[in-house]
Formats: C-alpha cells, sequence, structure tokens
C-alpha cells in the first residue's frame, strides 16, 4: 500500500514546489523597489456541476468541479516594462494539477511591444472574447485541440494605423505544458482590425490567423517496408477567420478555422456565437459548433455538431451564474441523431 502512494505524493511534492516557487517570486518582485505603477494581484476561478444525461438513469457522472483556477500578478518594473505571472490550477484527469501558463516581460518600443517568456498566444484570443463565456466551456480551437493559449518564445505586437493591430510570435509550438519536443519552432501571426475585446465595449472586429510549424514524418523509400525510411519535414498550417459585432442589446461573432497535422487529413471548424440581453443582469447565449476531423473525405458521418444553450445571471460585477444546456452527436454517428448530452451550472468570479 505505501508503494502505490508514491506516484501521488511525488506529484503532490511538484504542485506544493510549484506554488511555493510561484511566491518567492512574487515576494521579490513586490519587494522593496521604486514603483512606477500599483501592482495588481487578482485570481478568477471557474466552478461547475454537469449532469451527463447519456448515463441516465443511472447518473454515474453527476459532479461539482472546480475546473479553473489562475493566480495572476502584473507589475510595472521600470519605465516601459511590465512583468506579468499567471499561474493556471486545473483538472488533469482526477487531480488538480498546478501549471505556469504565463511569466513574460513586456518591453513598449517606438517599434511596438516586444514580449519575451511563456506568454499568451493569438491564435484565438480575439475569437474567445467575442465568445465570451470561457468559464462555460473552451474557445473551439482550444477544445478540438489545434493548439495551445500560451506559449514560450518571443512575441511583438504593433498599431498599424489607426484601426488595425498586428501580433506575431516565434514559440516552441507545444505550449506551456509540455516541453519542446522537437527542433522546429511554431511561427504565428495575427492581423485584427477593431477592438480586440467585444465583451467589453462595443464595435466590430474582423480579422485573420496563422500558424506555421515544421514537423518530422516517415515516408517508406522502398515500397511498404518499414526498415527503409527517411525522415521528410511538413509544415503543419492552421488558418483561422474571425467577425465579431457588439452593441448594448447584443454580440455576434463567427470563425472558420482549418488546421492540418503532419500526414492526416486536415480538420475543420465553422462556429457562431451570440449573446442578447433580456433585462440589466440577464442574458441569453448560445453557440454551434460544426467540427470535421476529415475535411476532405466524403463520408456521411464525419460531422460532428456541438450546441450550447443558456442564461447568464450577473449576480454582480464580477460573479456570474449560468445555467445551460450541451447537445450534440456522437462523433461518426448521424445528425439526425442530435441530442441532449449534458446540463451544467456554470459559474465564475473573479477578485
Amino acid at each position: 500500500m505505501a508503494h502505490a502512494n508514491r506516484p501521488q505524493c511525488a506529484h503532490r511534492s511538484r504542485t506544493v514546489a510549484c506554488l511555493v516557487a510561484s511566491l518567492m517570486v512574487l515576494q521579490f518582485l513586490a519587494g522593496p523597489r521604486v514603483s512606477l505603477a500599483q501592482d495588481r494581484f487578482s485570481g478568477l476561478a471557474f466552478l461547475n456541476w454537469s449532469l451527463d444525461t447519456a448515463q441516465l438513469p443511472d447518473s454515474s457522472y453527476n459532479e461539482f468541479a472546480l475546473s479553473r483556477l489562475y493566480f495572476i500578478f502584473q507589475t510595472q518594473i521600470a519605465e516601459g516594462l511590465t512583468v506579468k505571472l499567471t499561474t493556471d490550477v486545473s483538472r488533469s484527469g482526477s487531480t488538480l494539477s498546478v501549471f505556469q501558463k504565463i511569466a513574460a516581460l513586456y518591453w513598449e518600443t517606438s517599434l511596438g511591444e516586444w514580449i519575451f517568456g511563456l506568454q499568451g498566444m493569438n491564435l484565438w484570443n480575439v475569437s474567445e472574447a467575442t465568445w465570451g463565456y470561457r468559464f462555460v466551456e473552451k474557445s473551439p480551437m482550444d477544445r478540438y485541440g489545434f493548439a495551445s493559449s500560451a506559449d514560450i518564445g518571443l512575441g511583438f505586437k504593433r498599431n498599424v494605423g489607426q484601426h488595425l493591430r498586428l501580433h506575431a510570435t516565434l514559440t516552441n509550438g507545444p505550449g506551456y505544458r509540455r516541453a519542446e519536443d522537437d527542433h522546429f519552432k511554431r511561427f504565428t501571426a495575427q492581423l485584427l482590425y477593431g477592438p480586440n475585446k467585444l465583451n467589453r465595449t462595443h464595435g466590430f472586429n474582423a480579422g485573420a490567423a496563422l500558424s506555421l510549424e515544421p514537423a518530422e514524418v516517415f515516408a517508406a523509400l522502398d515500397g511498404p517496408a518499414t526498415a527503409n525510411q527517411a525522415p521528410l519535414t511538413e509544415i503543419q498550417p492552421l488558418f483561422s477567420l474571425f467577425v465579431g459585432l457588439s452593441s448594448a442589446a447584443f454580440r455576434v461573432g463567427a470563425e472558420f478555422d482549418r488546421y492540418t497535422a503532419a500526414s492526416l487529413s486536415p480538420q475543420q471548424i465553422i462556429t457562431a456565437y451570440g449573446n442578447l440581453l433580456l433585462r440589466p443582469r440577464l442574458a441569453l447565449f448560445g453557440r454551434v459548433d460544426f467540427y470535421d476531423a476529415q475535411a476532405d473525405a466524403n463520408g456521411e458521418n464525419d460531422l460532428e455538431i456541438y450546441l450550447i444553450i443558456g442564461l447568464n445571471l450577473a449576480a454582480g460585477e464580477s460573479f456570474f451564474l449560468a445555467p445551460n444546456l450541451r447537445l450534440g452527436n456522437a462523433p461518426g454517428s448521424p445528425l439526425a441523431e442530435i441530442g441532449i448530452s449534458s446540463v451544467h451550472v456554470d459559474l465564475t468570479f473573479n477578485h
């Protein structure tokens, strides 16, 4: 029995060590120095209750869960230099794990803003704000595993004219939860027209994002024999188009995403989402994803549909409660078999 508990103890030790290291860094940054701006420390939590209706009447999947917890610290250490740290506590299997999601230095220059270190990516940050309900469900590209929301490397942002903004990155590629696993790097670029957070302001935006990352694959030289194989390099392209519109009464958006992993058929997502204000603190929201795991194939049952319908109650400035239904068809099943897959009550609060 003692031997069986060792992996869990090791996991807990790494978790505690990560938390202690984060607190030490925060103490160092918040220590005695000349303060150019007020330090900002905040937290954000996602909690939910969910019931998998596919298990009824057994109701074997019926739980309360803490799906996400962020601790965020930001401070200006010198004129034009800002440091941001974000710790991500999230579910990994049956346990909660701690990851360092952001550890970045932002340097404002006459050319634009340079970002060094572990930083947020630019592939779906704008469309995620237009969707506006990250505490209910991930963005489509995040949900279907097209890329990671953060990675380590170099970033650059620059305003082009009054309404255009360029954001480019060169990163490892696997994301903030995994170490680099090859010698290739991932290049991403986003061009945005309009405001980047339509969930906080009114207006119109449209943009495109591109990701290119080489990968090493193996192809047989002499027929099907696997003994004679040589590595080849393939580019894994990801392309996204997105648009959004927000006013005092509603917010709507849509996106088209296409990703081709090495030696695999292209995957494709078409998504639309909306938010309608019913009362000052009550809104109706919805989203539909059309996901095709083999976009170039002609299979009859390749399309997977995922639908969310819910209400959002703003109980305060930083507390939101959102009961919602999830509908969809199982992968590989006909579209006619769409049904309610789960019932959720999601809530978020921050300080």
